[in-house]
């Protein structure tokens, strides 16, 4: 089954929920679980610059890295009941906090050293959206690319872990919720280490090597992946 890699051809729409003002007899009322469309293009410019990569492209187009995340873009709310004048400070902050990011990464393609991110089939994919109280997977992808790849069992489980990860993080408080984040780092990051030395292991015939010989290029890999 293969999945296109992203590109900033592609773009997100999705529902999320977020708190919301409404109207009821002239008296605001908050509805924290309100459902508000949303999209974005991938190209849009209020992203992060070093998680795109333009030194590899698709059909003309940059692409991707999986931890690759947009901001600040539109949300409406759907308005029943209608919004109280309180709404347009609301729907502002919702805005401005807005961040959409993949789901999905097969880890033996990179792009910078990074996993480039890929739709889950064909040019479908799935990102995970800001939410109130939690982040979850509710943005649908579509990015039409040529260029293509084939996830293993292993990769839809790390993005089904990862976004487990990632939702529980976001309803962590402050301090918390970023040493999550950085677990959630390492833990990835362990990962790849070990993807490469089982790949180097299968090539290079296990069985002849010693344990000093298998460290040793634990430890190259390791060294190739912080560029030192």
């Amino acid at each position: 089954m293969s999945a296109n890699f992203y590109n900033t051809n592609g773009g997100m729409a999705g529902v999320d929920l977020h708190m919301y003002v409404a109207d009821i007899e002239m008296v605001p009322v908050l509805m924290p679980l309100h459902p508000h469309v949303c999209g974005v293009t991938f190209g849009w410019g209020i992203s992060g610059e070093k998680t795109i990569v333009r030194t590899v492209t698709s059909e003309g187009f940059p692409m991707l890295q999986k931890k690759h995340e947009i901001y600040m873009f539109i949300h409406f709310p759907i308005p029943v009941p209608p919004p109280h004048a309180l709404e347009a400070a609301e729907i502002a902050f919702v805005i401005a906090a807005a961040k959409t990011t993949p789901v999905m990464s097969v880890h033996s393609v990179t792009g910078k050293g990074e996993p480039l991110a890929t739709c889950l089939k064909g040019a479908w994919g799935v990102n995970s959206n800001c939410g109130s109280p939690i982040a979850a997977p509710t943005g649908i992808v579509h990015n039409a690319n040529t260029v293509r790849t084939t996830p293993t069992a292993g990769d839809f489980a790390n993005a089904a872990l990862g976004a487990l990860w990632g939702a529980v993080g976001s309803i962590l408080p402050g301090p918390l919720g970023k040493a999550w984040e950085k677990a959630g780092e390492f833990v990835e990051w362990v990962d790849n280490i070990e993807d490469e030395l089982a790949d180097w292991l299968d090539k290079k015939f296990w069985w002849k090597h010693t344990r000093d010989e298998i460290d040793k290029k634990r430890g190259e890999i390791v060294r190739e992946i912080l560029g030192g």
